[in-house]
């Protein structure tokens, strides 16, 4: 029995689930965000004499100035909902639907369930004692980042008379409303299945015969659950050899396939119900046939990782991008990195590179579009330019790379930073500027991602209580026993120099601020100027973002956004590596087929093949190899369009015929 719990962790795929850990079973989402403004809110800054950037558009709410906002929802019924405000506006005084919820309760309010009804809720907002300002998303803003609302007819009005005549505002209130209730549909698929149960990458051929599968569910009233599976030869999902998704009742799976998915769907027409999954058991019918010479061969060693999906729709730039090939010969990359002994060398150099393009100076007067050249001709900007402009030179190089961010809840500022896949250590890479640095294990130098900096400094701080505030944020440096920071061109600490506790316990260490962090679904800013948050660093309300949250961030879930993930592999997927199995053949003594399969290349060119040290050769997904009398190493690895590399896979075997 495949557990929900780890299905939902390990699978290829959830969508619109996710744990209950009560009870330790995959249920419906149980949020939904209702807004208008999101993908064209701009941040407001006051009082910066500097700042010539654009401002949103805001209305004062002050006498009989009022503001009206129509939250359109579908369905209803919800356990309860929660009105998000613009921080300008956490003062005013809030009526819903004609009850009023009172003022001075900031930006999130209660509001009670029967309340909210099908249709157009009105939210009314008054100034109260102190002024507050409606902040308007453009409505050119919008449609830029969100073409498909075109259709959306307006739902953000004013009046300057108390009530008696509104107008039309062009673009939407900062209004949200946070309804916690079940999603409609959802569905969790699990990892590839072995149907021939050997769990390792050899194999003995099978011929499957059929397949029956146990759900371990609870369906109450008004909830589904529906079963789905699809098999294949290879060892991880390949679209072009697998089969499609059949229902699982009626599927039987041709005789070659021995690898095996299933889907659960959860449906309810219910938001108040869900139907709960909490183990499946896949049963198959398989005869195994190994060749009578298979008995000579043992397993040495083998690496053979798991591959993990995320579920976030991330979307790359093609590497051949032509802005990006420009980029590289414009600026002689390839100079940068000579010299280098490994590809951890070249990603710290081309970070220090950056360093050295662009001083700290935010872009007050006039903001940069998301374009490395364009950065770099200006000369200056601050953490976002950084960011963007290493993330888009490692892309020119063949590297994965992402933009990230995030903050700590008080007088630490958020930051943008870049993480860069490495396939030298297998993982993400947070690379941190302008200052220039990574994080590494203190124990065995390995780079951090940003995901375990989080992990390290939340234990570091705060154990298991709950980040909310700057109220329960400890003040003392703590944590460099678990984190160490090395800055420049340096790859490792230096064991003479460095000091394990690099700050005075007064200040704050470099990586503290990822308590709370976020991620842009995307890397492809050349192929698509939009969607993009307005002014990237000076607000962060935009609402496409992803967001982590575990149980310990108690506010994030607040925050207003779409996509809010707790699931690991969401942020911690893993790219450019090959899963493999190797079979003897029946009749062909000595003689293997290999099956190779990889999870997400971004620009996958090939798949390689070295055998005993050899020369690296590209060889097709599937490909037999003759064995050796006593020990044999296969290598598997693929390789990208720009000649980059993924870490390699291998087993060795030894064979006595």
């Amino acid at each position: 029995m495949l557990n929900a719990e780890s299905a939902f962790e390990t699978g290829m795929e959830t969508r619109g689930v996710g744990i209950d850990p009560e009870h330790g079973a995959v249920v419906l989402q149980n949020q939904r965000l209702i807004e208008d403004d999101g993908p064209g809110i701009r941040p407001y800054r006051a009082g910066e004499e500097r700042y010539r950037l654009p401002l949103p558009k805001t209305i004062t709410l002050k006498g009989e100035t009022l503001a009206r906002k129509l939250l359109h929802v579908k369905r209803p019924q919800a356990f309860r909902a929660v009105l998000v405000l613009s921080q300008k506006t956490a003062n005013a005084r809030v009526t819903v639907n004609g009850r009023f919820l009172g003022d001075h309760c900031g930006r999130y309010r209660a509001v009670p369930t029967d309340l909210i009804r099908e249709g157009n809720n009105e939210v009314l907002l008054e100034g109260g004692d102190e002024t507050s300002l409606m902040l308007i998303a453009d409505q050119k803003d919008i449609l830029r980042n969100a073409p498909a609302r075109r259709e959306r007819p307006p739902r953000s009005f004013k009046s300057t008379d108390g009530g008696r005549n509104w107008e039309t505002v062009d673009g939407e209130f900062f209004v949200r409303l946070l309804l916690f209730q079940y999603a409609e549909e959802g569905s969790l698929t699990s990892p590839v299945l072995d149907l021939g149960g050997e769990g390792g990458p050899l194999n003995n051929p099978i011929t499957v015969h059929g397949v029956h599968l146990e759900a371990g569910a609870e369906t109450p009233g008004d909830t589904e659950l529906h079963m789905q599976v699809r098999t294949g030869p290879t060892p991880a999902y390949d679209p072009g050899s697998w089969s499609g998704w059949r229902s699982a009742d009626r599927f039987v799976p041709p005789e070659r396939d021995r690898y095996l998915q299933w889907r659960a769907i959860l449906t309810t027409s219910c938001p108040l119900r869900t139907p709960s999954l909490k183990g499946v058991r896949a049963v198959p019918q398989a005869d195994k046939g190994a060749p009578g010479w298979a008995k000579d061969i043992s397993v040495v060693a083998t690496h053979n990782p798991e591959l993990r999906y995320t579920s976030v729709p991330f979307v790359y730039e093609d590497f051949d991008h032509p802005r990006l090939c420009e980029l590289r010969e414009k600026y002689e990359l390839d100079q940068v990195v000579d010299g280098a002994n490994n590809e951890f060398e070249q990603m710290v150099l081309l970070r220090e590179w950056v360093r050295g393009k662009l001083k700290f100076d935010p872009p007050f007067e006039q903001y940069p579009a998301w374009d490395a050249d364009e950065i770099i001709q200006k000369g200056r900007g601050f953490c976002v330019q950084f960011a963007i402009t290493l993330m888009q030179v490692y892309q020119s190089m063949g590297f994965s790379s992402r933009f990230v961010f995030g903050f700590h809840p008080g007088p630490d500022a958020g930051h943008e930073v870049t993480e860069v896949w490495s396939n030298e250590y297998d993982k993400w890479v947070l690379m941190d500027l302008p200052d220039g640095f990574h994080h590494v294990d203190p124990q065995t130098h390995v780079p951090l991602s940003m995901m375990e900096v989080h992990e390290r400094m939340i234990s570091a701080y705060y154990g298991a209580s709950t980040i909310i505030s700057a109220a329960n944020r400890p003040e003392e440096h703590r944590g460099a026993d678990r984190i160490v920071t090395v800055a420049g061109a340096d790859i490792e600490p230096d064991p003479a120099t460095h000091r394990r506790h690099d700050l005075e316990p007064t200040e704050s260490p470099r990586w503290n601020r990822w308590a709370n962090i976020r991620m842009m679904p995307r890397n492809d800013f050349f192929s698509r100027r939009h969607p993009l948050p307005p002014f990237q660093g000076f607000g962060w309300d935009w609402s496409d973002y992803v967001v982590w949250h575990s149980p310990q961030h108690q506010e994030e879930q607040f925050f207003g956004y779409h996509h809010v993930t707790q699931r690991r592999s969401d942020w911690e997927w893993t790219l450019n590596r090959v899963r493999f199995d190797l079979t003897p053949m029946q009749e062909e003594q000595g003689r293997v087929r290999i099956r190779m399969a990889t999870d997400e290349t971004p620009g996958y060119e090939t798949f390689q093949i070295r055998t005993d040290g050899r020369t690296w050769r590209a060889t097709p997904p599937t490909a037999e190899l003759e064995l050796q009398r006593g020990r044999n190493r296969i290598e598997m690895r693929v390789r990208n369009i720009m000649g980059v590399s993924g870490a390699t896979s291998y087993i060795e075997l030894d064979y006595r015929p």
